[in-house]
């Protein structure tokens, strides 16, 4: 399953995209969801995205996540820095 994820800086400062994109939690069914590493294929993405954001702005990149076939509920948790809040999506897959 192939996500666009849009980043928001709602902050007074810049933010690193590669500290969100890294810190991922995917889940599938409630069963862990591996992330798929496909630069140049169809998946696209995978891994850490770099980019400066800056107040105001939005940033977005491609993340691909191995799922089952059967459709499931999806839930990606991002945390920009360590004991920062999560920013949770759960929904369709």
């Amino acid at each position: 399953m192939k996500f666009k994820i849009t980043v928001i800086n709602g902050t007074s400062q810049p933010v690193d995209a590669s500290s969100v994109s890294i810190g991922v939690e995917a889940q599938f069914d409630s069963t862990r969801a591996e992330p798929v590493y496909d630069s140049n294929g169809p998946c696209g993405g995978g891994g850490m995205s770099t980019a400066t954001i800056l107040p105001g702005r939005t940033f977005s990149y491609e993340a691909a996540y191995a799922v089952g076939a059967a459709p499931g509920e999806m839930q990606l948790a991002f945390q920009p820095y360590f004991g920062g809040d999560k920013a949770v999506y759960l929904g369709p897959a």
